[in-house]
């Protein structure tokens, strides 16, 4: 698999590199945007982020637990457990 390394300056960019990531190596290709995400809840978890995905594919993230827990590992590899504008950092320190 091939995920970005690069940080963008801010978390909604960032979320969109995630998710154009999850396009490229999973073909989980949707319309989701990081500012769409983050405009609706503020904080984001993992488990959020993966229903989410799953969701915007048209699968029910309920049936869909391995690949549940396999994005979910995605977004807590590059953010932890979870994530808010106001605690994201755009470089890995």
């Amino acid at each position: 698999m091939n995920w970005s390394k690069t940080r963008k300056p801010d978390l909604e960019s960032d979320l969109a590199l995630l998710i154009s990531d999850l396009c490229s190596n999973w073909g989980f290709c949707n319309q989701l945007t990081g500012e769409q995400l983050i405009a609706e809840r503020g904080e984001l978890s993992a488990d959020q982020f993966a229903a989410y995905v799953l969701v915007a594919e048209g699968m029910n993230p309920e049936y869909e637990i391995a690949w549940r827990r396999r994005i979910r590992d995605a977004f807590k590899a590059r953010y932890g457990t979870e994530i808010s504008a106001a605690t994201y950092r755009p470089s890995s320190e």
